[in-house]
C-alpha cells in the first residue's frame, strides 16, 4: 500500500479533487454529485430546490469552465484542502440524504448503492 497523501480514502480524495475552488460553490457540489455520486440531474435539482433545466445548465457551465480554464484534474495538496472542505461536506451530506430517503419516485426509499 503506497502513501496517497493526507486523504487516504479513494472516494473522498476524488470528491476533494472535484470540488475545485475555481468553480462556484453550488457548481462544485452539483458537478461532484453528478460525476461521483451517481445522482441524476433531476435528483440534484430537487436537492437544491431549483428546476431541472437550471441544474442542467449549472452543471454544463461548470464543465465548460473546467475545460476553458484548463483546470487540472489532480488531488489537492494538504494546503488546498481547507478551500474545498465545505463543498466536500455538502456532497457527503446530500449523498447521505439521497441514499437514506430517495427523492426519486421510481427508486426504493432507501438506496443501498449510495
Amino acid at each position: 500500500h503506497e502513501p496517497t497523501g493526507i486523504v487516504e480514502d479513494d472516494r473522498l480524495r476524488l470528491i476533494f479533487t472535484c470540488c475545485h475552488p475555481a468553480l462556484a460553490p453550488e457548481a462544485r457540489v452539483a458537478l461532484t454529485l453528478r460525476l461521483l455520486g451517481g445522482l441524476t440531474v433531476a435528483e440534484i435539482a430537487q436537492a437544491f430546490l431549483v428546476p431541472e433545466t437550471t441544474m442542467a445548465q449549472r452543471i454544463t457551465r461548470a464543465k465548460k469552465k473546467i475545460s476553458v480554464a484548463k483546470i487540472p484534474y489532480r488531488v489537492p495538496s494538504a494546503e488546498d484542502l481547507a478551500q474545498r472542505v465545505n463543498g466536500v461536506l455538502a456532497v457527503i451530506y446530500l449523498v447521505y440524504n439521497e441514499g437514506y430517503l430517495s427523492s426519486s419516485a421510481d427508486a426504493s426509499p432507501i438506496r443501498d448503492e449510495l
